[in-house]
């Protein structure tokens, strides 16, 4: 069968394509972006198309629309870390036959191949897929990260949460400290903070509340948040959930047990000391129309962990 595989990721693309058993491995392509992926459509026949949703241009669901109107089409298997039930019904209504969640394993890609009817050899293939750089594979591991951390927050709101493509970069002492004094310089964003540490990878989370006087969290999360104590208490339930949720599934990934501060609340007088020089900073947005959910969970990685964070990331290249 001639495959392609569309995800904006070098590391997903990799992963999956020494997933694929041998008998898929003749003749596989890959495509960067959704424009990519319907542009090789066009020009040739695929048979089975790979397909992630969280794509910079054209997402993966623009794509599946894009499908439905061509004749020849290809058996869609959507690959996403985007796990949230409405995702998974909304790409089956689109056309997807099948939805497998990030990161890929054999167990989960063989079921599919089978509920599928697709033959396949029993072992897995070789494919060269190229380098995978740093950046890539930290904004990979935070988008499963960001994926299984919607899927939660999801659960307790009951609604379906907007996710972005996280955005990694290279900030400065200077940039890090502008960006921190623009925050607590909002009075209507709400900052929290919570330390991790393991196999000598150490960072902060910080996740800024935007627009906190018109989030009804206390609705959010069916608690009473009459006072201002109980307003608190319901923030720190929040970070504690996203924070959670987001630092176990990258202990997970790097296969290294992080032990976590407990989360604190800033004061907008408060100078923090701890973070300082140059950062990796990984950006991720959460937004819920419904009640007004605007947040930001901010990874920021010193300059201390890079040589350790590579190695840990080179076991999954």
């Amino acid at each position: 069968m001639k495959v392609l595989i569309c995800d904006d990721s070098a590391l997903a693309r990799k992963q999956l394509a020494r997933t694929l058993p041998s008998g898929l491995c003749s003749d596989i392509a890959f495509a960067e972006n959704g424009e990519r992926a319907l542009e090789m459509l066009k020009q040739s026949s695929y048979e089975l198309l790979f397909l992630d949703l969280n794509m910079p241009g054209l997402d993966g669901y623009q794509v599946l629309e894009a499908l439905s109107g061509l004749t020849s089409k290809p058996q869609t298997i959507v690959v996403s870390a985007d796990i949230q039930p409405q995702a998974l019904a909304r790409v089956k209504a689109l056309g997807a036959l099948d939805f497998i969640k990030k990161p890929v394993n054999a167990a989960d890609l063989a079921s599919a191949l089978a509920r599928l009817q697709i033959e396949t050899g029993t072992e897995t293939g070789s494919v060269d897929t190229g380098n995978v750089s740093l950046e890539d594979a930290l904004r990979e591991i935070c988008n499963v990260a960001m994926g299984r951390t919607a899927s939660l927050l999801a659960k307790v709101i009951d609604d379906f949460v907007q996710l972005p493509v996280p955005k990694v970069s290279h900030w400065s002492s200077r940039d890090l400290e502008m960006m921190l004094s623009s925050a607590r310089q909002d009075q209507y964003t709400q900052i929290l903070s919570q330390g991790f540490i393991g196999a000598g990878i150490a960072g902060e989370a910080l996740l800024l509340f935007h627009d906190i006087n018109e989030t009804d969290l206390s609705q959010l999360f069916g608690l009473k948040g009459e006072t201002a104590a109980q307003q608190e208490e319901i923030l720190m339930d929040a970070a504690n959930l996203l924070f959670g949720a987001f630092l176990n599934s990258l202990s997970e990934q790097l296969h290294v047990a992080f032990s976590q501060s407990p989360p604190i609340i800033w004061r907008h007088s408060k100078e923090v000391n701890s973070l300082s020089g140059e950062v990796y900073a990984i950006e991720i947005s959460y937004r819920q129309e419904q009640h007004k959910l605007n947040c930001d969970l901010l990874l920021l990685l010193p300059q201390s962990s890079w040589a350790l964070l590579q190695t840990q990331l080179k076991d999954l290249v």
